[in-house]
């Protein structure tokens, strides 16, 4: 397999072979395809545990109708976190 890098990218890349951080440039792509299979993996995981949480929280009638007063709650929520200073959840928003 052959890849073709934008030059910034090929840069970046011969840039950390020769400091050293990886012995050649497949070292690296292969470190890379790695770690996104972890997130990937992760992703799945936490939806699993999301939908494990809805679906016990439905089964305990702990659940509230989505009206337009819930949504209104929700955005004044999210702004007053947001005017604190306060970041997304990355697992909310990647």
């Amino acid at each position: 397999m052959n890849i073709n890098f934008p030059p910034a990218d090929e840069s970046y890349i011969m840039g950390l072979v020769k400091a050293g951080y990886y012995s050649n440039p497949e070292k690296l792509i292969i470190e890379a395809v790695r770690h996104f299979k972890k997130l990937e993996d992760n992703k799945k995981t936490l939806l699993a545990a999301a939908l494990k949480l809805g679906e016990t929280a439905i089964d305990n009638a702990q659940t509230a109708p989505y009206t337009p007063q819930l949504l209104a709650q929700i955005e004044q929520d999210a702004r007053k976190h947001a005017a604190e200073g306060g970041k997304p959840n990355p697992d909310i928003c990647p």
